[in-house]
């Protein structure tokens, strides 16, 4: 291949891999229940379409969103969010069942490009 075709593609291939950047904010952020870290949970940030993401809360309820790569967070737009135990069998959560469905849990972030912040309080109902 010569070389002004090696840099053409090499520019191409570059701008698809910006290009794939940009569809994704990174999300971090806290959940609580009355005011208590909710750990050992899966936040779920499910957009109007694409890919959805995911990330475990610690102990202190932090989490991190995951979509494809490690901490490459969610995709940039408005994205309906659950909460849901990471074990549900041994340990479900001691948060409202509506919460578990992204679609009934009224919990909502709009996610925008570069770093996002979204801490979720549930209520008791």
């Amino acid at each position: 291949m010569p070389p002004l075709s090696r840099l053409l593609f090499a520019g191409l291939i570059l701008s698809a891999l910006g290009c794939a950047q940009d569809v994704n904010g990174t999300v971090t952020g806290r959940v609580t229940h009355k005011g208590k870290p909710v750990a050992n949970a899966i936040v779920m940030f499910v957009p109007q379409s694409g890919v959805a993401a995911g990330g475990a809360t610690n102990q202190d309820g932090t989490y991190e969103l995951t979509s494809r790569a490690l901490g490459d967070g969610a995709r940039i737009g408005p994205c309906k969010v659950a909460v849901l135990a990471a074990d549900p069998l041994n340990k479900p959560l001691a948060i409202p069942a509506k919460y578990t469905d992204p679609e009934q849990s009224g919990l909502a972030a709009d996610v925008r490009r570069g770093p996002n912040v979204f801490d979720f309080d549930i209520p008791e109902k």
